[in-house]
Parts: structure tokens; sequence; C-alpha cells
């Protein structure tokens, strides 16, 4: 793993415990090679519910070099954010 996908992975760990999510997996993916897309691959799993984000290349990289968690942070708030609303749909449907 590329050392700008650890330190967005630990971002992501950091907020969701944060946000008292535990049980989270989280997997970041750099970008892929020759001819594929420019953009990080963020996948987050709890249960049965899976939130699947991109982040720009020039965003994380922006993070990892000024430490700026701006650059990412929206796109991650967000994906959080929906693991909750699904879940909660989920909750209310038992």
């Amino acid at each position: 793993m590329s050392e700008a996908a650890e330190k967005v992975r630990v971002l992501i760990e950091k907020l969701l415990l944060h946000k008292g999510m535990r049980g989270v997996i989280c997997r970041v993916f750099p970008p892929g090679g020759s001819g594929g897309s420019s953009r990080y691959t963020v996948l987050l799993e709890k249960g049965t519910v899976r939130e699947q984000v991109f982040l720009d290349t020039a965003a994380v990289q922006r993070y990892t070099q000024t430490g700026n968690e701006q650059f990412v942070l929206s796109t991650i708030r967000a994906a959080i954010h929906n693991i909750e609303r699904i879940q909660k749909k989920q909750a209310e449907r038992k």
C-alpha cells in the first residue's frame, strides 16, 4: 500500500472512532496502473452495508504534502454519513 493511501486510511479510522463507529472495515486503494483512473478508491464496510467513494489523486497529494485534512474531509464525511443513514433505515425496517 502506498504511503498516501495509508495516511488516508488512518485519517478515516480516526474519523470513524470520533463518530463512535466501531467495527467499520476501511480499505483504501491507490490509483491503478497505466490507463487506470486517477482516483483513490475508498471502501467502507459495516455488516451488510458497503459504501464506496473516490478521492482525486491531486487532493490526496495535497493532503499528504500539507497535512491539511480539508482536501479530502468532505468526501469522507459524506461516505460515513451514508453508512449511518443506510444502517438507520435497515434498523427501522426490522
